[in-house]
């Protein structure tokens, strides 16, 4: 691609930056008054796919989640199908929080992102009784984020719930989160009691354990499939247990197991 081609390009993009709508700011502390037992659902990578993407808002919402989770690429191109996306999503009435993937976060640093999307941060926290949850940017795992995010997991002994997008563990990709980042984040996620680590990036679903901490991809939102991928979501029963199922596209659940919350 020539230089003007680019220059082209990187212009396209702004113009759609500042063209994008914004969004309502979504308000975390309307979630800490849930009461357990309640359901929270979990997609990813949806990008363009308004069939597909639509069905499986249609299944979710039919658990009456108390609150709804994307571990990223929500949209095809940064700020690009922003108002088709939140059309697609608009039968969610309950929070819908995301974690912004490689998609998401365009030129201008994720300002844009957050600008359509409402969302409280790149990278926030909140808790439901005992259970703590922490979103993060994993396009950018800065000094600042990683600190922020050492800080988070040492406030309280609760068990954990972790939403990014480029994969630590349970990918099929060469191209997940920086390998050096893979130890250190395991190890504070390993003495922080995080019990579940929801990521995307992958086209597909996958698990993997590692040191008793459940690394799951969960990819099949909408983007194109990768061999072995099916479209789904994963829905998650919260009571003495955390009660995992995988659910597809035709509502049939694949997968089924428990995530204790003791210990």
């Amino acid at each position: 691609m020539n230089s003007n081609k680019i220059l082209c390009s990187i212009l396209a993009v702004l113009f759609l930056t500042s063209c994008a709508s914004a969004g309502a700011k979504v308000q975390l502390d309307t979630i800490g008054s849930i009461k357990t037992p309640y359901v929270f659902d979990v997609i990813g990578d949806t990008r363009d796919n308004d069939a597909d993407y639509g069905r499986l808002v249609d299944r979710m919402v039919k658990d009456n989640p108390a609150v709804v989770f994307n571990v990223g690429d929500l949209t095809p191109l940064p700020c690009v199908g922003t108002d088709e996306f939140k059309r697609r999503s608009s039968a969610i009435k309950v929070p819908y929080l995301f974690a912004p993937g490689n998609h998401d976060i365009g030129l201008d640093n994720g300002a844009c992102y957050l600008k359509w999307s409402g969302q409280p941060g790149l990278y926030y926290n909140f808790a439901i009784g005992r259970l703590s949850f922490i979103v993060l940017n994993s396009e950018n795992l800065n000094e600042t984020q990683i600190q922020w995010l050492k800080n988070t997991l040492t406030r309280d002994d609760n068990k954990k719930v972790v939403c990014f997008h480029r994969p630590l563990y349970a990918s099929k990709l060469n191209n997940h989160l920086i390998d050096t980042m893979r130890q250190p984040l395991h190890e504070l996620f390993k003495a922080n009691h995080v019990a579940v680590v929801f990521q995307g990036h992958d086209h597909l679903y996958n698990q993997e354990t590692v040191d008793g901490i459940s690394y799951i991809v969960t990819g099949g939102g909408g983007a194109p499939l990768r061999r072995g991928g099916f479209y789904h979501y994963v829905r998650v029963t919260v009571k003495d247990a955390l009660g995992i199922e995988v659910v597809d596209i035709d509502g049939r659940i694949k997968f089924i197991y428990n995530i204790p919350m003791e210990g």
